[in-house]
């Protein structure tokens, strides 16, 4: 059985249900899906189980006032830090998929199943381009950092090494000093100890955004990952339910929305400031295509 785990909030809770009906749409394999939700109204949650009602989902309330603390940064919210407790909320599961809910899954999720090493309790896609961290997280300045978007991540592993106490102490006591919130502890405590997975599988936005050269990888390797991205991570703070944002499959993730939550996007950024960001983000998109 596929073990697959999501956490949103409020905010992200319906956009959390277009990724899981990517997920199922493009799976065949026997899956089972955990949805950690804190603060979300019993009506989202009855519509989302009255959707999914054939399908193996399991919604979980969980109560997030234990990072009250906790400043975030960007777009980052305070559910995010709930993924650092996973192997102790799942005491249950061995292994798992963790999946962010600003993604858009195009290929069998059983193919990034099969990918798990049990030389690794952390699994994951390299970061190109963000070294923000790395001398907070004890790393040199060229060392790679990866995302936690998607991670394949070995709970049974993670629990004998004690990493949640790890990861609490290190948020703790160095939070306050990171860009990158728990994706930052995550890369202290695994740093240089993480297995690679290959970039189609958490194909972030600066794949959009920047050259071939700046990302360190071939311009045909970039060309494929852009046309054929197994699985689209819609990072920064554009998002494709904003205005401003002109993701290249921005309307494929429109078309999921809609399936799943019978409504159409209703845009709240629709402001002059909003256009322009729009086409900065369309022109830079189309200027670094070919680069």
């Amino acid at each position: 059985m596929i073990e697959v785990v999501l956490i949103t909030d409020k905010n992200y809770f319906k956009f959390s249900l277009t990724t899981i009906h990517s997920l199922l749409k493009s799976t065949r394999s026997e899956i089972s899906i955990t949805c950690i939700i804190t603060d979300v109204s019993s009506q989202d949650v009855l519509k989302a189980e009255t959707f999914f009602r054939k399908e193996k989902i399991k919604i979980l309330k969980f109560d997030d006032s234990c990072f009250k603390e906790i400043k975030t940064k960007k777009h980052v919210s305070r559910a995010a830090y709930i993924k650092i407790l996973l192997p102790n909320i799942l005491v249950d599961k061995e292994r798992i998929i963790f999946l962010d809910s600003d993604l858009l899954v195009r290929r069998d999720i059983s193919a990034l199943w099969d990918e798990f090493n049990e030389n690794y309790m952390i699994q994951a896609v390299w970061n190109p381009g963000y070294d923000y961290d790395n001398k907070i997280c004890n790393l040199d300045e060229n060392d790679e950092t990866f995302n936690t978007g998607v991670m394949l991540m070995n709970l049974k592993k993670m629990r004998d090494g004690n990493i949640t106490k790890k990861l609490s102490r290190f948020i703790d006591e160095k939070n306050h000093l990171t860009k990158l919130n728990d994706q930052a502890a995550f890369n202290a405590i695994f740093a240089n100890s993480w297995g690679r997975l290959d970039l189609k599988w958490n194909v972030q936005f600066q794949f959009y955004w920047k050259k071939s050269g700046d990302l360190k990888i071939r311009l045909c390797e970039k060309k494929e990952l852009l046309k054929n991205p197994f699985i689209l991570h819609f990072t920064s703070h554009s998002k494709p339910w904003m205005f401003r944002n002109a993701h290249p499959f921005k309307y494929a993730f429109k078309e999921n929305y809609f399936e799943v939550n019978n409504e159409l996007l209703n845009y709240n950024d629709i402001i002059f400031i909003s256009a322009l960001q729009k086409l900065k983000e369309f022109v830079r998109i189309c200027w670094f295509r070919n680069k």
